[in-house]
């Protein structure tokens, strides 16, 4: 549960309601105020299945074999699709949700790496996966 020092007024859920595990957090204050680092309070159960997820489940991702199709080798970054960087650029930490190995245009599976930098909410707002780590996510909260 939510610290109940900081008062929480509403839950931040991903999907269905699945419990504990499928609530990103809590927003402290007025629940109709978009969501900012300083009303939010993350529940430290959730982040731990997305990064499940995308370990199991990047290298597969089509979008993400496209972008490694385009940078041949070395270490991509997976951007939060709610700042996206420009063509070519590095996002903010706060927006690179980890990073894959590409060796031959190939993401290599079980290369993925959390940033621990990355912030599930941000001044842009709430966290954005690829469509198809999103899909997946669901999945494995349902």
């Amino acid at each position: 549960m939510p610290p109940s020092a900081n008062k929480p007024t509403a839950a931040i859920q991903f999907g269905a309601d699945n419990g504990q595990n499928s609530i990103v957090g809590w927003v402290t204050g007025d629940a109709q105020a978009p969501i900012r680092p300083q009303n939010f309070i993350e529940n430290r159960q959730f982040w731990p299945l997305v990064e499940e997820v995308m370990a199991q489940h990047a290298h597969v991702d089509p979008e993400l074999q496209a972008q490694a199709a385009f940078q041949k080798t070395g270490w991509m970054n997976i951007a939060d699709g709610r700042n996206p960087p420009p063509l070519g650029r590095t996002g903010n930490a706060e927006d690179i949700l980890g990073c894959v190995l590409i060796e031959d245009k190939t993401i290599m599976p079980g290369s993925f790496q959390p940033n621990c930098a990355h912030r599930p909410v941000s001044a842009d707002g709430l966290f954005q996966l690829p469509k198809f780590l999103h899909a997946k996510l669901l999945e494995r909260l349902s």
